[in-house]
């Protein structure tokens, strides 16, 4: 169907995600945010190349939904989540900072190619940003970055969320 974008990935039965709702992209030092600076880098909000190979291509970034989460444990260990994923031999230039924080209206009023959607087989508060390629289809990664729509897309959201990072929870047992 022309001007139908569907991935497998959506979950278009679960709860659609308002524009009031909190969203939380986690974020890593330096690869996605610079500590001495404050400045998020704009691969903070691309899609990559994943898998052991490298060879399969991110259908969105991962974001959270801070009102999916059943408890306070839970959120918890989502925004420690990075520190598992960046501790990884392939990312262990990086050491985990934190998170970024921006409503979905934010988000959305930056470029009509970003969608939020749910994701099939996840946590209620697991989401993703998927971006509009077409009528037809949504980018897969790595975005082309010499577009200047998407450079300026992707810096739209790197500068809502700038101004709203935190340090994530030590994930240190007391």
């Amino acid at each position: 169907m022309h001007g139908m974008r569907r991935d497998k990935r959506i979950d278009y039965s679960a709860d659609h995600i308002t524009d009031d709702e909190v969203i939380i992209r986690l974020l890593c030092s330096p690869l996605y945010y610079d500590e001495t600076t404050g400045q998020v880098n704009i691969d903070a909000f691309d899609l990559r190349m994943m898998g052991r190979l490298q060879d399969q291509p991110e259908h969105f970034a991962s974001i959270g939904r801070e009102n999916k989460f059943q408890d306070d444990d839970e959120k918890q260990r989502y925004l420690q989540f990075g520190y598992a994923v960046w501790d990884d031999k392939e990312w262990n230039h990086n050491r985990y900072y934190g998170y970024g924080t921006l409503l979905a209206s934010q988000a959305r009023g930056v470029s009509r190619k970003i969608e939020l959607w749910p994701l099939v087989g996840s946590p209620a508060y697991h989401a993703g940003i998927f971006y509009a390629d077409s009528d037809d289809n949504y980018f897969k990664g790595p975005l082309p970055k010499n577009d200047p729509e998407i450079l300026e897309m992707l810096s739209g959201l790197v500068a809502l969320i700038e101004d709203n990072i935190h340090v994530a929870p030590s994930r240190d047992k007391k």
